[in-house]
């Protein structure tokens, strides 16, 4: 019997394992999907060291959402033999913009005194315009329920995290990008950027849904995973432009 591959699936800020549910559900026929929990962290660094050290030391299939992509290209950027395929949802490669340093430490300073305002305007950022009320109260439930260990560090790794745009064309594994049309949070263009530049790379634009696209568009999105598990490993698939759906 063929062994199933490791699914190792990062949460994006204030998430957990709930994120990742219905792809869990989905796929588990065809991978071993473990779910590695990011809170407390205040750098991308420790977070791929977490990782690294989580998963198991043969090679394994990666997914990361927001936050947890920004892990992903870190941990691919290491240890690229043992990433054997990667899916970047919702995310960037670029470096924080210097600018948003102070109001991200604002927010931090204006979280110890009440936290409500700035995971609301958190939340609000993950919102498209036919976002569900149901995914927009899991997402503030969630918030509250991690912000306390995990508001501050989320928002120190953002801020500090590293430009990962040099070392994307080094990337030679099957490769997903996947976001929402109207992801505010990380928009497609920044999604598209990432495709565009790693070799043989598969782009996914789901259109009408915002930022949490694992919780708005689940079987969209375990679809595109799924057809991502079961390519093939050739490197012929290599070497063209990013294909777009």
């Amino acid at each position: 019997m063929v062994k199933k591959p490791t699914l190792i699936l990062l949460p994006g800020s204030l998430c957990d394992a709930t994120m990742w549910r219905a792809q869990v559900d989905a796929l588990e026929d065809i991978c071993v999907p473990l779910v590695v929990d990011l809170g407390g962290f205040d750098t991308i660094a420790a977070m791929a060291d977490h990782v690294l050290e989580y998963a198991p030391d043969h090679s394994f299939a990666l997914a990361g959402f927001s936050l947890g992509g920004f892990a992903a290209l870190e941990v691919v950027r290491r240890a690229p033999d043992r990433v054997a395929r990667l899916t970047l949802l919702g995310t960037s490669a670029r470096p924080d913009k210097p600018e948003n340093a102070p109001r991200r430490l604002a927010n931090i300073a204006a979280f110890e005194e009440d936290a409500d305002p700035p995971l609301r305007a958190f939340a609000d950022l993950t919102r498209g315009s036919t976002t569900p009320e149901g995914v927009s109260a899991a997402v503030i439930a969630s918030m509250r329920h991690h912000g306390p260990a995990s508001y501050g560090p989320h928002q120190r790794a953002m801020m500090t995290r590293p430009d990962a745009r040099p070392h994307l064309s080094d990337i030679a594994c099957p490769t997903l990008v996947l976001c929402g049309g109207e992801d505010r949070a990380t928009p497609p263009e920044g999604n598209r950027e990432i495709a565009e530049t790693i070799p043989g790379a598969t782009y996914v634009e789901l259109a009408e849904v915002g930022h949490m696209v694992t919780l708005e568009a689940p079987d969209a999105v375990s679809a595109a995973m799924r057809n991502w598990l079961l390519f093939p490993e050739a490197s012929t698939i290599h070497g063209g432009p990013g294909s777009h759906e």
